[in-house]
C-alpha cells in the first residue's frame, strides 16, 4: 500500500580524483566494503552478517552481494542517539551498488562508479560518482538530505586521501 507522506529524492555526489590514482586502485577502493562503510563519519560500529535480512535486496553486481549491519550517531542536537540497519553491498565493473533499508521506511538505492572525467577540460583523469536515491517519510527528507549530504561530502574527501595515503602521496 502506498503511503501519500512517503516520497523519493536522488542526490548525485561528483569528485575529481587526482591523477595519482588509477581506476584500479579507485575500484580496489570502492569494493572494500568495509572501508567504505568505515569512512563514513556518521557510523560507529558495522558487521557482515551470514545472510541477508531482506529478500527484496536489488543490489545488481559482478559479485554475490554481501550484507552488514550499520549502526551510525545521530547528529540531533540535544538529543544524541544511533540507529542500527542494514545495507547491502555489490561490487560492480566500474564500482559499487548498495541498498539501505533503515527504521522508519528509509530506504536508499546508491551506485558509486569511477568514470573518465568528461565535463572539465583542465582535468583530464577520473570521477567518482555517486548518485543515491532516497525513498523516505516526507517529514524525515530535509533532514536525510542533509545528513546524508554533509556525510557523504566528507566520505569522497577521505576516501581520496585515504587512497592516496596507500600510494604514499599527499594531496
Amino acid at each position: 500500500m502506498a503511503s501519500y507522506f512517503h516520497s523519493s529524492f536522488t542526490t548525485t555526489t561528483t569528485t575529481p580524483l587526482p591523477p595519482a590514482i588509477a581506476t584500479t586502485e579507485a575500484l580496489s577502493g570502492l569494493h572494500n566494503h568495509s572501508l567504505m562503510i568505515s569512512l563514513n563519519p556518521l557510523v560507529v560500529s558495522h558487521r557482515l552478517l551470514d545472510a541477508p535480512l531482506h529478500p527484496d535486496t536489488h543490489v545488481t553486481s559482478s559479485s554475490t552481494p554481501s550484507t552488514y549491519l550499520i549502526t551510525d550517531k545521530l547528529p540531533i542536537p540535544f538529543w544524541p542517539t544511533t540507529i542500527s540497519y542494514t545495507a547491502s553491498f555489490g561490487n560492480t565493473e566500474s564500482g559499487l551498488r548498495t541498498q539501505v533499508h533503515a527504521p522508519m521506511g528509509v530506504e536508499t538505492i546508491g551506485e558509486w562508479d569511477v568514470l573518465p572525467d568528461k565535463g572539465d577540460k583542465e582535468h583530464s583523469g577520473l570521477v567518482l560518482r555517486e548518485t543515491t536515491t532516497v525513498k523516505c517519510n516526507v517529514l524525515l527528507m530535509p533532514y536525510i538530505r542533509a545528513t546524508m549530504g554533509k556525510s557523504h561530502d566528507e566520505l569522497h574527501k577521505d576516501f581520496v586521501e585515504r587512497l592516496l595515503e596507500e600510494q604514499g602521496k599527499h594531496i
